[in-house]
Order: structure tokens, then sequence, then C-alpha cells
């Protein structure tokens, strides 16, 4: 299962929308020594799941579900045995979603992220480096270590790490790949969600301009600005009352749920869905995924005796009505293994064990 971990400077409202997102209270938010992360699932609902179990009635309905992992708040000044206490839990994260507090003066918010992705840097820095030493010292019977590849790479990652550059967006998936062993922060996508006040987010302009604030070191799609308070306490209100409170707030549609999304969009991963007599289920692939991999996810099985997969967009499967009605027109396709899957489409996997 994916994991998703919550991290960022303290009080920034961390631990709140990991109650919005999962619906449960975190056990446990102060770091200490005995420190163990809150985690719970968290459905990504989607709509054409949705609108599939519309037509494929009586099967249980199965959705993408992830791990959402709670941190406390770290930086420069928590004690070095505390951060490397939940360090081993953090890198084995899917996604970073760091949490940050809007902040009036413009250049606070940007300078805030600089100041936390430092502190990430550094523990990377920390640790490709003893990693290339130990390299060196077990190359240093070769004549040219230079000429080893993990030496060139290891040697190029802790010179970016020096500049205080994103290994995330300097690297290569093979390399990221590569070095998986290390489990390095910066390698990880990342999301940043900016925690808005009430006040902000009622004014329309500052909450439309604040991702801006952090320049170009997130994109805008990886920047999701969310009134965290003011979302829980609409969740909180009788039915009858929240059309006049997002009257008051400005607020023009559901909130939470765009965020699952951008969440399972900053891992650059695509949904697929599949179903049999008693299923219908959503699964997620990296963008790019083939026909063989996405069987492959589903079971190892399925990948080794792969056939084909009948493959259509689960839009045309809706709309159509059935299988067999997708037959007739055409929308259900034949695949071979190297073919590359796409988001939202319904695969039926032929395979022989």
């Amino acid at each position: 299962m994916l994991r998703i971990s919550l991290i960022g400077p303290e009080g920034t409202g961390k631990s709140r929308l990991f109650t919005l997102l999962s619906g449960e209270q975190p056990r446990e938010t102060m770091l200490t020594e005995s420190f163990s992360p809150p985690v719970a699932p968290v459905e990504l609902e989607d709509a054409r799941l949705a609108a599939l179990a519309g037509i494929l009635s009586g099967r249980k309905v199965v959705p993408l579900t992830v791990e959402l992992y709670d941190f406390p708040g770290f930086g420069s000044s928590t004690p070095t045995k505390l951060v490397n206490r939940i360090l081993r839990e953090i890198r084995q994260s899917d996604l970073l979603v760091v949490v940050l507090q809007a902040n009036a003066e413009a250049q606070q918010l940007a300078a805030d992220y600089k100041s936390f992705r430092e502190e990430l840097v550094l523990l990377d820095y920390a640790n490709a480096d003893s990693a290339f030493s130990n390299l060196k010292t077990k190359l240093r019977v070769a004549k040219r270590p230079s000429d080893d590849p993990r030496y060139k790479l290891l040697a190029r990652v802790v010179e970016l790490l020096e500049g205080g550059a994103s290994l995330h967006a300097e690297l290569s998936p093979e390399e990221k790949n590569e070095l998986k062993d290390l489990a390095l922060l910066t390698l990880k996508p990342e999301l940043v969600v900016v925690n808005l006040t009430e006040e902000q987010y009622a004014d329309k302009g500052f909450r439309d301009s604040v991702c801006a604030q952090l320049g170009d070191s997130v994109s805008a799609s990886r920047c999701y600005p969310l009134p965290i308070a003011l979302v829980a306490e609409l969740a909180e209100l009788p039915e009858e009352e929240r059309a006049a409170f997002r009257e008051l707030y400005g607020i023009e549609g559901a909130l939470v749920p765009p965020l699952k999304k951008a969440l399972l969009a900053a891992m650059d991963r695509i949904v697929f869905f599949t179903f049999n007599v008693k299923e219908l289920r959503a699964w997620s692939v990296p963008t790019g995924s083939t026909a063989v991999e996405a069987a492959g996810a589903i079971h190892t099985d399925l990948a080794r005796g792969f056939i084909r997969a009948e493959v259509i967009a689960a839009q045309d499967l809706v709309e159509l009505g059935s299988t067999d009605a997708a037959k007739s027109a055409g929308k259900l396709r034949t695949e071979g293994k190297d073919y590359p899957v796409q988001d939202g489409e319904v695969i039926l996997v032929r395979f022989n064990l």
C-alpha cells in the first residue's frame, strides 16, 4: 500500500489535516524517544469508480486506499536523536506532504519552506556522503574508482546536495531507482499544503495567489491551499447550516476530495480499474506503466502468465452499459504486454498459468 507522510515545521496544522483526511484522531503528536507515528487508511474516492459501480451492481467496491502517517514538526532546533527516531519511518514514504502555515507577509511563506527544505537536504547530504565514503573505501583497490557507475552517481548526488538542489527534480527515474536503497528524502515526490486562516481563505485574491509566494521552487500542481480549521468546522456543522457557512467564506465546492486527487497526481501515478463477478476495484501504478506491469500490480501470477489485456475507458463502459455493448461499438480493445496503460481505463487481464 502507498505510504503518505505529513511533515513540516511545528504548529502548521498537520494533525488536524490527518483527521480531515482519515477521520481519525492521531494517538500521539509529541516527538519523544518512544514516539510511534499515527497511521490511518485513507480512501481516495473516484467518481469513475462510483459510476462503474452503477452499472456493475452487486459487486463489492474497493476504492484505492493509501496509508497516511502524521509526523510531529521538526527543524534545526530539534535534537538529532529525536529526528533520527522518525527518519526511518519517513524514508519509507511514497509521498511527502509538507504542511506550511500561510503568513500575511508574502516573503515569509517562501522563507519557511526554504528553511524546512534545507533541513531535508542536510539530512540527505549526511546520508549520501556517508554512502559515498563507504563506496570509496570499498573501491580503493581499484585503479580507476571513478569509472564505477555508482561512484559517479553518488559523486553527483553529493555535489547536488551541497548546492541545495532537489534530487527529485534533478535525477532520472533510472538514477532514482539506483539510489532506492538510500531512501533519500529529497528524492521523493512532494506536495505542499498551505494552511490558510479563515480570513486568508475568505480573501479570494490571497488564496488564489498564495502558492505563487513559493516561487519557482514549487510548481502550481504541487501546491494546495487549504483552510484546515475552516474545513474541520464545516464538517462538524449540521447539514442545514452548511450552505450559509459556505457562502460566508466563499467555499464553492468540496475542498478535501480535490486534495486527495492532488496526492495521487503528486506521486505521478494513474488509476485503472478491474472487475469480476464478485468485485470492482481501483488500482494505481506509476504513469507510463505497461499492461503487463499493471497486471503484476494486481498479482504477480497475472504478469507471469500474461496473454493479453482487454481495455476500455471507464467513461465509455459507463455510457455503453456493458462489455458486450462495448465490443459491439468497437470500444473494447485488445492490447499486448507493452501497451502503456492510460489513467481511467478498465482492464481485463487474460492469462494462462
